[in-house]
């Protein structure tokens, strides 16, 4: 309600006197749930995702009211941002973002889950060059999709921990979902705003997250954007020592500090 709320009084000043081109940030999230037989290219999508999240209804909500004005001749261009990720230079991070909870529960819990669980980790001034050469190139009725098409398990991040010396096991992750459940009782762990989500039927112990996620992730295609963006001259970067190590540090300083556990309410 909010969402739509919102985008109407955008919409509202975009269309008063002179028509202004609307340049709007998405997610990737739209995608979630759909048919894993087929790619999912940088194109409208008038269904609803199968996926029911509020987060990821929302968003495509909003998505299909701005297909109906461009079909009215706004000039609007989306943007579908992928997994945000720290800063690559300082490793600034969302506390609340879905998969920094899932780091740092992993590393409270010393234990991570064996599926093959396959992300994009898309630093955010990567995300934002590309936001922003992206509209500099003064084109409408775009859509693009803008995430690190270099993808990283959680194999590997399991693998980054146990080779700089942090005790890490591998379990199955309903198991990992219980922990985690048995953990927001003891102490304050970020994991507690993802438990909902990851955990979706608690009751009936529905575990369909993850499969939902890897089938739409793993289709996405990306390569108008990729080609564009490589003509910009902006390149996603290697998920390197280097940026793993960043992200580990202000993981931990963030897990040892005060950090404020009411905003996980």
């Amino acid at each position: 309600k909010n969402d739509m709320a919102a985008i109407n009084n955008i919409l509202l000043f975009c269309v008063k006197k002179k028509v202004k081109c609307l340049q709007h940030v998405s997610s990737y999230s739209v995608l979630l749930g759909r048919n894993g037989n087929s790619i999912l290219d940088e194109a409208e999508y008038l269904e609803r995702p199968l996926l029911p999240l509020g987060y990821s209804l929302s968003k495509w909500e909003v998505e299909n009211r701005l297909y109906s004005m461009k079909r009215r001749g706004l000039p609007v261009n989306i943007f579908r941002l992928g997994n945000l990720t720290g800063s690559s230079v300082t490793g600034s991070f969302n506390e609340v973002d879905i998969l920094s909870s899932i780091f740092m529960t992993s590393i409270q819990l010393g234990a991570i889950f064996d599926d093959n669980f396959q992300v994009d980790l898309t630093p955010v001034d990567y995300a934002a060059k590309s936001l922003v050469a992206l509209c500099l190139l003064n084109e409408t009725d775009e859509i693009y999709h803008i995430m690190n098409p270099k993808k990283f398990g959680f194999q590997d991040m399991m693998s980054y921990l146990q080779s700089i010396g942090v005790s890490m096991d591998c379990i199955p992750y309903h198991q990992w979902v219980m922990k985690l459940v048995i953990l927001a009782r003891q102490i304050r762990t970020p994991g507690v705003k993802i438990i909902p989500i990851l955990f979706s039927d608690y009751k009936k112990k529905s575990y369909d997250f993850l499969d939902s996620y890897n089938v739409a992730h793993s289709a996405i295609s990306q390569e108008r954007t990729l080609n564009k963006l490589d003509k910009l001259g902006v390149i996603f970067p290697e998920i390197s020592s280097r940026l793993l190590s960043l992200y580990y540090k202000r993981f931990s300083e963030y897990l040892g500090g005060a950090y404020d556990f009411n905003i996980y309410f």
